[in-house]
């Protein structure tokens, strides 16, 4: 059996991803691997503009925040400034074309299991429905899939790099 990993997690077909999407935009996926991808600075304005937390990311690319900053001359003792607070952002991958998904251990909450066969509860962050769209589209073999779109991009010359997010929620005092 094949295995990938995603940031040290390994994608057996045990995996499961979940896409949240148009209807349409799900069906192009199934039936012509067709996706759409927008960049990371979509996501900051999504989240400014529609006001709901988790529809867009206004963290994007945000590489610490600060609070109660002061600012040095270079190598001196002197102080020539201070703020309440600063971030630091990598504006550069702001334009970068991001698409993603949700995944899930099949095999974490088996409640049932009669080999070759068996049941998993799995639970979906409610906000996921809530915040995004009406559908979902569940690819029963992350592995696959992921093997599937690699050797896609390869073919048409594109580079592409994947990982697991963790979002972390920080606030400016």
């Amino acid at each position: 059996m094949e295995k990938y990993t995603l940031e040290n997690t390994e994608f057996s077909p045990r995996y499961i991803f979940f896409k949240f999407g148009l209807k349409s935009r799900l069906k192009d996926l199934q039936e012509s691997g067709q996706m759409y991808l927008k960049n990371l600075n979509y996501y900051v304005e999504e989240e400014k503009k529609a006001l709901i937390k988790g529809k867009g990311d206004i963290n994007e690319g945000v590489t610490f925040k600060a609070t109660n900053v002061r600012i040095f001359l270079p190598g001196t003792n002197i102080q020539i400034g201070s703020a309440k607070g600063a971030i630091v952002r990598e504006t550069n991958i702001l334009q970068c074309p991001v698409y993603c998904m949700t995944y899930k251990n099949m095999m974490e909450d088996v409640f049932e299991f009669n080999y070759p066969d068996f049941r998993a509860k799995i639970n979906i962050d409610k906000r996921l429905g809530d915040n995004f769209e009406d559908y979902v589209l569940i690819i029963d073999n992350a592995g696959e899939f992921m093997k599937r779109m690699r050797v896609k991009l390869k073919q048409i010359g594109v580079e592409f790099y994947h990982g697991k997010v963790n979002s972390v929620n920080h606030r400016l005092r």
